[in-house]
């Protein structure tokens, strides 16, 4: 996650989620002042990610806002995308890729209705 997420979730006063997960941040200027188990990545993303991608395990799940996924999309390393939509009017939002230079195409591989109140939409790379 970028480190805008990470404040935000930081912010919600909560046990930091994704206790099975190992957590990464991305970010060049932070502060690690709380005790969340997490790791602060101050390096290349695309560097990084793709000497994790050849460690254990095999999927990547990237938990962010617009710039990181806006990196993340540049870097060429989204081959999956899994968006909620939950119908409710926030005013100007934030965009899913800000500041992304590329572009890529997807294809929908799954829509998924969970009780009426949150659709989700699996893209995969063409």
């Amino acid at each position: 996650m970028g480190y805008g997420t990470y404040r935000e979730i930081v912010g919600f006063g909560i046990s930091f989620p994704y206790p099975d997960k190992k957590k990464f941040v991305f970010s060049r200027n932070h502060t690690n002042n709380e005790n969340f188990p997490v790791e602060f990545i101050d390096s290349d993303i695309g560097t990084f990610i793709n000497k994790l991608k050849k460690g254990l395990g095999k999927d990547i799940w990237l938990v962010g806002g617009g710039q990181i996924n806006g990196l993340f999309l540049d870097a060429d390393l989204i081959d999956e995308m899994i968006v909620s939509i939950v119908p409710a009017v926030l005013g100007a939002g934030i965009p899913l890729f800000s500041h992304s230079t590329g572009s890529k195409r997807f294809r929908i591989s799954q829509c998924r209705n969970f009780d009426h109140t949150l659709v989700q939409i699996t893209y995969i790379r063409r």
